[in-house]
């Protein structure tokens, strides 16, 4: 799975500085995240690092589904 930048993202660059993998990316103003390198840095584990530096709860959440943010 990977994780995914939703619209309620302030464009801070805190997640782009963080991915071990570079699977963050910036296109036209907005942040995504390519979905076949992002591992929801599987390695790290308190989660994944983009989602534990965002200053927006909410604004990156892991895909669920509907991308349902996961407590």
């Amino acid at each position: 799975m990977s994780c995914q930048i939703t619209a309620s993202c302030i464009g801070c660059y805190n997640c782009l500085e963080v991915c071990p993998r570079g699977a963050i990316v910036e296109e036209a103003g907005h942040f995504a995240i390519r979905v076949k390198r992002c591992n929801e840095c599987r390695e790290n584990k308190p989660g994944p690092r983009c989602q534990l530096i965002c200053p927006v709860e909410g604004a990156i959440c892991k895909v669920v589904k509907l991308c349902k943010v996961e407590k």
